[in-house]
């Protein structure tokens, strides 16, 4: 069975011309959602509450584990005070846990907020790429008014001025309209793995035009173990989105070096990676006190 072709632009080749045999369906179907969120988007085909606003362009997808609850809780205090500033949504992403205990408190945790969405497969290093596929496609589905998700980890620290003005930008140059995945751009410029260009994996933005173009692809690409790789170089390459660097923003990658360098995060700063799980939340309200624009 040869895939249809994914790619509108008229200057892309959506399948390598050296192919020698129709290409394999890697995954014939996503896992299904055990739980989706309920509070945020609207369809007009979704029997989900309907609570989101047209203003609201940008989603906010956090990978989690399951036995994150109280990482979820804390983000949740935190984002409240930007969500309104960058017009946002927020989800967690999840898979399954081994525990059944584990699982009713997540049930009684989406209940209640309304913002999970749990694949039902069990979690595991391999899962994160159907998680983010996951959020793609459920997206697609429910949320017209988003033009861009945000995939990021749980370990990022995030300058909301600057993302808002990076949104506002962006939507106005129209990339939204364009498949496109946006970030930290590995192998342009340095000789990092210069065979396949992908996105640096703890953030990066997805347009509203590449979410199905990735899902889609990513179906007739073998999966493999870098993720970020995955999704951002191999599938999009194969699905025609184009990679595009951030532009008048920093986005870190070492934590430490940023933290010896200034007090607060400075304007000209998207993001920082790599702060850790279980300080990330530290360093929000530390910023907060030090009179920062974080909180």
């Amino acid at each position: 069975m040869i895939p249809p072709p994914i790619a509108q632009s008229p200057d892309h080749i959506p399948f390598p011309l050296t192919t020698p045999h129709p290409a394999t369906l890697y995954i014939p179907s996503l896992p299904r959602l055990s739980i989706q969120p309920h509070s945020i988007c609207r369809s007009s085909s979704s029997t989900l509450k309907p609570l989101t606003s047209s203003v609201n362009n940008l989603l906010i997808a956090i990978i989690t584990d399951p036995e994150d609850a109280l990482i979820r809780s804390d983000y949740r205090q935190v984002w409240r005070h930007y969500l309104p500033l960058v017009r946002g949504e927020l989800v967690f992403l999840l898979a399954l846990p081994p525990a059944q205990s584990v699982q009713e408190k997540i049930t009684k945790e989406a209940q209640k907020f309304g913002d999970l969405l749990q694949i039902e497969t069990l979690t595991n290093p391999q899962t994160k790429y159907l998680k983010t596929l996951a959020a793609l496609n459920w997206t697609a589905d429910n949320c017209p008014n988003v033009k861009f998700i945000l995939r990021m980890n749980v370990d990022v620290l995030i300058q909301p001025q600057s993302l808002r003005q990076f949104i506002d930008d962006s939507i106005g140059e129209g990339l939204h309209l364009q498949p496109l995945i946006i970030g930290d751009l590995i192998g342009a410029e340095e000789r990092e793995m210069p065979s396949q260009l992908f996105m640096y994996g703890p953030i990066y933005f997805i347009s509203k035009a590449a979410f199905r173009a990735v899902v889609e692809a990513c179906r007739w690409v073998k999966p493999i173990a870098m993720e970020e790789m995955y999704l951002t170089g191999l599938c999009a390459d194969y699905g025609g989105v184009k990679r595009l660097r951030v532009r008048d923003y920093e986005m870190e990658r070492e934590f430490e070096l940023w933290r010896k360098m200034f007090s607060c995060m400075p304007g000209n700063v998207l993001s920082v990676s790599n702060v850790g799980k279980d300080s990330v939340l530290y360093y929000w309200y530390k910023a907060a006190r030090a009179g920062c624009y974080l909180l």
